[in-house]
């Protein structure tokens, strides 16, 4: 929850995160259960998927570059357990970031031909200074 507009619709006053873990990955041309879900909410994404860990001590710039296997656009199905999405920032957090499923776009492009991925950790570095 990095978007300030989302923070704001949301009611809460700073960033947050979600970690995604491989049984919340919703395949290419799979269907969500509506029973998996209270209130689901739909944000855009792009996703940068890694080789290997990076740790928050080599997180930089040029760290996740070499690190990054693909970039491309993904879909985040977040959810709640609270009543019409009248979270606190403690509610987020204790609920992992309100992060459900995940959809990675099809075609996510090797990030060894252009850009992409650097442009991604450069606007990462920039929101992350606007963290603190």
């Amino acid at each position: 929850m990095t978007a300030k507009a989302v923070q704001v619709r949301l009611g809460v006053d700073q960033p947050d995160f979600g970690a995604l873990f491989d049984d919340m990955l919703i395949e290419d041309g799979g269907m969500l259960d509506p029973a998996r879900v209270l209130q689901p909410k739909a944000e855009a994404e792009i996703a940068l998927v890694l080789a290997k860990d990076i740790f928050a001590s080599d997180a930089t710039a040029a760290n996740v570059t070499a690190a990054a296997l693909h970039a491309g656009a993904a879909i985040e199905k977040v959810d709640s357990r609270i009543s019409d999405w009248k979270i606190s920032f403690a509610d987020t957090v204790a609920d992992n970031g309100s992060s459900a499923f995940f959809v990675l776009g099809w075609g996510l492009t090797d990030h060894s031909q252009n850009s992409t991925v650097a442009a991604c950790a450069r606007a990462e570095k920039k929101t992350a200074g606007q963290r603190s």
